[in-house]
């Protein structure tokens, strides 16, 4: 059975090499390029009610196995200083703290929600 899949961050990387292998098994791909966290944080909340009601709907939200160990709230909008390493690695643990977050919020809803850590992708 063909799916209609919603991609976010699918312009580069494991998002792109997904939506392709997706798209190329005969789905239906949506793609969304990357926002900032808030913005996932909608489009997720936003689909929930939908994920509820369907059986085989899913969140998967992909990090990188390069992502930080802390976060400087004193410079979470890269205020006093932008490494763009570090705001990318901050990012990714972002993902999986909301991941984790979002999981607590669905715990009655099994199986319907997958963090993955990717490997490096060409």
């Amino acid at each position: 059975m063909n799916k209609t899949i919603f991609i976010t961050g699918a312009t580069d990387g494991i998002g792109k090499a997904t939506a392709c292998l997706l798209a190329n098994s005969g789905h239906e791909i949506i793609i969304h390029s990357r926002t900032s966290e808030k913005g996932k944080k909608i489009v997720n909340e936003i689909l929930l009610s939908l994920l509820k009601k369907s059986q085989q709907a899913r969140i998967i939200n992909v990090s990188s196995m390069i992502h930080a160990s802390t976060i400087n709230l004193n410079n979470l909008q890269s205020e006093m200083y932008f490494d763009g390493d570090n705001a990318y690695s901050v990012s990714k643990l972002c993902n999986i703290l909301f991941t984790h977050k979002l999981a607590d919020k669905l715990k009655d809803i099994q199986n319907k929600l997958w963090e993955v850590s990717n490997n490096l992708v060409d």
